[in-house]
């Protein structure tokens, strides 16, 4: 499976066109979906940015007739938005613990955030998120393996900008304990050091479509 991901900055004032255009399904976008087997689609906004997933089998390619479609649905879009991540190439992947993904949706939540870097802490984002990775327990043989309620969990990078998806499963996922007052999390401290967050600390960006 191949995880596909954008990141769009919308021109003042034009999240509702916007929305208007998510809301027109339109036909040839439709067929083009179809067509090549993208599923598990959504689309987040926080603040002016527009961050987009989605899953297909393969790399996409496009025959030419699909690829004048995307550049006259682009063209029509020149006045809503405008890329920070490269048309049609994936952003840099910062984080991977995916888990096991859920093939049917139902009991599924999902969440996507959004943080802003420091400026020239890419590399040392990634260095710190590498270390978390190498310093996770290896998996006991001897114990049967835990379904986690967290999975398909993925960070990536645009510009400044980092980007993360993560999908919940309800039906496992334990009610959140009230945190002891005056708790600081380590881990966000530290990692505040070098970011600031443009979703919710703790939220979601806002879902604004949804196609499994």
């Amino acid at each position: 499976m191949v995880r596909n991901q954008f990141l769009l900055r919308l021109k003042p004032g034009k999240l509702d066109e916007y929305k208007k255009v998510l809301a027109e399904n339109d036909p040839g976008m439709i067929s083009l979906i179809e067509a090549h087997g993208i599923k598990n689609i959504s689309i987040w906004n926080s603040a002016e940015f527009i961050f987009g997933y989605f899953e297909t089998e393969e790399e996409l390619s496009f025959n030419d007739e699909e690829k004048e479609f995307l550049d006259r649905f682009e063209d029509r879009m020149k006045d809503v938005y405008e890329y920070i991540s490269e048309r049609g190439k994936h952003m840099r992947l910062m984080f991977d613990a995916i888990g096991e993904p859920e093939e049917s949706k139902e009991f599924i939540r999902k969440r996507a955030f959004m943080t802003k870097l420091d400026l020239g802490m890419q590399e040392e984002y990634k260095r710190r998120h590498d270390l978390l990775k190498a310093n996770r327990p290896a998996p006991d043989p001897s114990k049967p393996k835990k379904k986690s309620a967290s999975n398909n969990f993925t960070i990536w990078n645009a510009s400044r900008y980092i980007l993360g998806y993560q999908e919940i499963n309800t039906l496992l996922e334990e009610p959140k304990k009230p945190e002891p007052e005056g708790y600081i999390n380590p881990w966000e401290t530290y990692m505040l050091q070098i970011m600031s967050w443009i979703s919710p600390f703790n939220g979601s960006m806002d879902l604004l479509y949804s196609r499994d």
